[in-house]
């Protein structure tokens, strides 16, 4: 079979190129709190939007499983690493005046 450029493929593609121009516009804010981080998550989402838009393309099943577990492991840095910006739980507290409800504490580090 040969690879096809649908539309999930390249929509996929773009987001991952629109990404890695994001994370080299953060590099100019290295010094900030929490830059770091989020650099690093938009690293993570870029190598799961490569990963799976090439994913797509691929019908080797070796292959393909490769380009799958290199977008999962992609895929797991978007959760708790994007809260290392420096917003916590007492941050929220503070901003809305509720108090600390405890919902969020693994956002405390």
């Amino acid at each position: 079979m040969s690879a096809s450029l649908t539309w999930p493929v390249v929509l996929s593609l773009f987001a991952g190129v629109a990404t890695v121009g994001l994370f080299a516009y953060l590099l100019t804010y290295r010094e900030k709190p929490g830059a770091s981080w989020f650099a690093a998550t938009m690293v993570a989402q870029a190598v799961f939007l490569f990963a799976y838009g090439i994913g797509l393309t691929v019908f080797e099943e070796q292959l393909r499983l490769a380009f799958e577990v290199v977008a999962l492991v992609g895929l797991s840095w978007l959760g708790p690493r994007s809260s290392a910006s420096g917003w916590n739980t007492r941050d929220v507290a503070i901003s809305d005046g509720r108090g600390t409800t405890g919902c969020c504490t693994w956002f405390q580090f």
